[in-house]
């Protein structure tokens, strides 16, 4: 790690020229030169709400940089859910949030490096709703300290219904024709990404190799955007933690539109049910004008708040384990086709690292498939078998128990496996399968080569004491565990063999984006022993995957076939080929209608029409709900 930044001498503030000429003054970290709070874009605020990024004009900063020295807000999201996990996240949050931060070695790495470094854009996970740039202070700085030699960008985009919202009504407004049916927050990462590379240079960055990663929410967005045309050229690998090209990383126009409406709809600016579009292009236009009129009227925190889950029950196609309502939309343009397309040749070909943790199901395995309440570690056996009933029709309840058998594990673990599986792990899999057969080659050398992993470790340093399914000890390699090891945060490290996993982990991923294979390094970095293992590419004979984990001796290993639990792979690819069951419909915004100035809660009559649509175990426990 060398010298602490707070043990080194002070000096002067950093100054990057940017591609247009403008300049930024940053703040000295030790060696790394930090850029925080840089804009990307106008803030998207009145007009611009739900607009597509719009370009900053040319800026005065020649003569006199802009201070980029302190952390912006993140983006608008539920306020009354975020509650930090750990302590330094960003909890201030503003609708002008169209900011990123970044990370570089002191004056671009040196003259010998300048203009060779490696770029690694990082989105944020949070389902789409919630996260933010400002929060990866605890990771980016840290990680470029470890080896002097990389530039990390995180920006901001825009969340929930700010952000991910898509319809003909947002078409309209953009002359029709699907140029702009919605999604900002997606246009934003791509902004963010152009911009990332259009000013690598200003940092000791090579445009030509540039990493797009990304974590859960984050990590689907990346497989969109490698479906995507419009962001094709605009980075040259792709990173993907838990969540590349997994079912729920998109949604259709179909549904996208239902969310638009019930949204409007409970802001009070639309009716519902909702009117046919009008088939003349003008009245189109002004129904759609007078939808956004009143959307944009409506306060931040409001719409931000349609996100938080509580009134995700009410959408019309609920939040589960393999749906997300804010998820990137296929509208033909941005996201032209689906995850089974892309699989099958869609994407781009770029080589391509994709991975999921051991335990993903643990923090989000819940008593069903639209609930926001953890299933408990104390359930017992009844319970299990309870629980598949209640969230796989037949025949795949009985299937679902007999290959989470309580043979081998207890009915908690059992659970918590099936729905890991079901939502990461198995997609994960079975991306990295496709992947490695299109062109029918992964041969060294080749563009498409494909790097898998898995993450095992238990980290000391969060296992949380709070009696829930994260309680000490208990979770496991949980979803997200791998961001601090990803990032080497030295104050998340507890012992030598964390340590020595983060300084493998971090330089695997910088390698991977210097050289598109994670065990090439620069050619100026010396091959050091946290990364003397390699890590071979996936093929579809071996199934070879990197094991980010430690054996008693602190080493790392790899793994050929894991074939145990990829045989439970198959039968949730059969699962998804019989076509995934939705879950039972909700109530509509006409049955549950607020006074949008009262709060969150359901109203009496919302309660009663959400209870009809449930069995009776939900019933009751709705029914308690509405009583307490």
């Amino acid at each position: 790690m060398g010298v602490p930044a707070q043990m080194q001498a002070p000096r002067d503030p950093p100054i990057a020229t940017l591609a247009d000429g403008s300049r930024l003054r940053g703040v000295a970290i030790g060696d790394v030169d930090a850029y925080r709070g840089v804009p990307f874009a106008l803030p998207p605020l009145g007009e611009r709400r739900f607009a597509p990024p719009a370009p900053l004009p040319r800026q005065p900063w020649g003569i006199t940089p802009l201070n980029v020295t302190e952390y912006r807000p993140n983006c608008a999201q539920p306020h009354d859910e975020w509650v930090p996990a750990w302590p330094g996240l960003n909890n201030t949050f503003d609708e002008d949030c169209l900011y990123l931060n970044v990370f570089a070695p002191r004056d671009g790495g040196g003259a010998a490096r300048a203009g060779q470094l490696p770029v690694l854009v990082f989105l944020f996970g949070g389902g789409w709703t919630e996260g933010g740039a400002a929060d990866q202070q605890l990771y980016a700085w840290q990680s470029v300290l470890q080896t002097g030699d990389a530039v990390v960008v995180v920006p901001n985009y825009r969340l929930g219904a700010l952000g991910w919202l898509s319809s003909w009504q947002l078409d309209a407004l953009g002359g029709g024709g699907g140029n702009h049916t919605g999604d900002a927050g997606f246009l934003d990462q791509r902004a963010a990404l152009r911009w990332a590379k259009d000013n690598a240079a200003a940092f000791g960055g090579d445009p030509n190799r540039l990493l797009l990663f990304g974590e859960s929410a984050g990590a689907a967005s990346v497989s969109m955007h490698s479906i995507s045309p419009l962001s094709r050229g605009l980075f040259s690998r792709a990173a993907m933690q838990s969540g590349g090209f997994a079912q729920w990383a998109s949604k259709s126009l179909e549904v996208a539109q239902d969310v638009f409406d019930w949204v409007a709809a409970y802001a009070l600016c639309a009716p519902w049910p909702p009117p046919p579009r009008p088939a003349d292009p003008a009245a189109a236009a002004a129904a759609a004008a007078a939808t956004l009129k009143c959307l944009r009227g409506r306060p931040a925190r409001e719409l931000a708040n349609f996100a938080n889950k509580a009134w995700s029950k009410g959408l019309p196609w609920p939040d589960g384990w393999v749906n997300s309502s804010w998820a990137p939309t296929r509208d033909g343009v941005n996201v032209p086709i689906d995850v089974e397309a892309a699989l099958r040749g869609g994407a781009a070909s770029i080589p391509m690292l994709i991975g999921s943790n051991l335990n993903e199901g643990v923090g989000f395995v819940s008593t069903c498939r639209t609930c926001d309440d953890y299933l408990q570690m104390t359930i017992d056996a009844q319970r299990y078998l309870k629980w598949t009933r209640r969230n796989f029709p037949p025949p795949w309840a009985a299937r679902v128990a007999a290959a989470y058998s309580l043979d081998d594990y207890t009915p908690f673990w059992a659970a918590a496996h099936a729905v890991g599986d079901l939502v990461v792990h198995c997609p994960t899999r079975r991306a990295a399968v496709a992947l490695a057969a299109r062109d029918g080659s992964n041969a060294t050398g080749s563009n498409t080569s494909v790097f898998v992993y898995s993450f095992t470790h238990a980290p000391i340093s969060m296992r949380l004491s709070d009696g829930g399914p994260c309680a000490a000890g208990g979770q496991g390699a949980f979803h997200g565990a791998e961001i601090p090891f990803v990032f080497a945060v030295e104050k998340f490290l507890k012992t030598p063999h964390e340590r020595n996993l983060a300084r493998a982990t971090w330089r695997y991923f910088r390698n991977f984006a210097y050289s598109g294979d994670p065990s090439v390094p620069p050619p100026w970095a010396r091959l050091d022993n946290a990364t003397s293992v390699p890590w071979p590419r996936f093929d579809n004979a071996s199934f070879t995957r990197m094991l980010l984990g430690t054996r008693p001796d602190g080493t790392l290993r790899t793994q050929s076939g894991e074939r145990a639990r990829d045989d439970r792979c198959d039968l949730w690819d059969a699962y998804w080929a019989a076509g995934e069951p939705a879950p039972a419909a909700r109530a509509r915004p006409a049955a549950a209608r607020r006074d949008v100035q009262g709060g969150g809660a359901r109203t009496a009559r919302s309660r009663a029409i959400y209870v009809e649509t449930l069995d009776e175990d939900e019933e009751d426990e709705v029914e308690q709900e509405a009583s307490s």
